[in-house]
């Protein structure tokens, strides 16, 4: 059976829940069964700690081309988890990210 749940997608605060926070921060709601509410988490949870990873400030001394790999993975990943908040989205999540596509495509 499928639920709904919201997916907050700010760079300050990445996560999933079933209670729409009443704070400023954008969130897209979905409905999932429990096999794809497991996808969205493991996705959230992966560029969350790609995003916030220490080592890779520690273990690479600042580069240009390291900072442009970084930001590019990065994209890619951010992409995937609007690719996927996109198929589970209601009908008004779906209409509000081809707004945002197409507003971006515009410039």
């Amino acid at each position: 059976m499928k639920q709904k749940y919201y997916v907050t997608l700010n760079p300050q605060e990445l996560g999933i829940g079933q209670i729409r926070d009443d704070s400023q921060l954008v969130q897209y709601e979905i409905e999932v069964n429990e096999a794809e509410l497991a996808e969205v988490q493991n996705y959230l949870k992966h560029y969350s700690e790609e995003l916030y990873d220490p080592q890779n400030v520690i273990l690479h001394p600042f580069s240009f081309e390291d900072v442009d790999n970084d930001n590019k993975q990065s994209l890619n990943n951010l992409e995937r988890i609007y690719q996927i908040v996109y198929r589970y989205g209601t009908e008004k999540t779906k209409r509000d990210l081809e707004s945002i596509y197409q507003q971006n495509n515009q410039k």
